[in-house]
């Protein structure tokens, strides 16, 4: 089983056991969509529903209905196999370790991909001896074969 990482349970919300993630997926309404299976803690448990508040994704899972069911839950880290995401082109797990080009050029890697917003992300670029916050919309193509990305080339990248 290939795992991803979706997101981390922060709290709960109501009595009724519905656990309250921070995702760090863009996909997580795939990802935890009612009938899906999640791990936590090593142990596999089914969504039975799902929902956005806010910037949370709430979820309720098993047959949890009280709030007290699932405070063993808090902190701990959700996952979920990559099967649910076979239709997604790629993750920013994937990116990682990826070779970086500009104008045909190679430049690095992606060491890690910094979420600052819930709508900004930053490639950490390790170019040479130092590290270059790259912003995500300049990502031109992903060649995962190839295990390259390509990145728009503007003035004062740093690239």
């Amino acid at each position: 089983m290939d795992k991803v990482y979706v997101g981390k349970i922060t709290s709960f919300h109501g009595i009724k056991g519905e656990l309250r993630i921070i995702s760090e997926i863009d996909y997580a309404d795939i990802a935890l969509k009612i009938g899906n299976e999640i791990i936590i803690d090593n142990t596999t448990h089914i969504v039975k529903s799902y929902r956005k508040h806010k910037h949370y994704d709430m979820i309720t899972i098993d047959d949890y209905n009280n709030i007290n069911d699932v405070l063993f839950l808090k902190n701990k880290k959700v996952f979920v196999d990559r099967k649910y995401l076979d239709d997604i082109d790629f993750l920013d797990q994937d990116l990682i370790g990826m070779r970086v080009f500009v104008n045909s050029e190679e430049k690095g890697f992606i060491k890690e991909i910094r979420k600052i917003s819930s709508q900004k992300k930053l490639f950490v670029v390790e170019y040479k001896e130092k590290v270059v916050l790259v912003p995500y919309e300049f990502l031109k193509e992903v060649r995962k074969n190839e295990n390259i990305v390509v990145i728009e080339s503007i003035e004062g990248l740093g690239l």
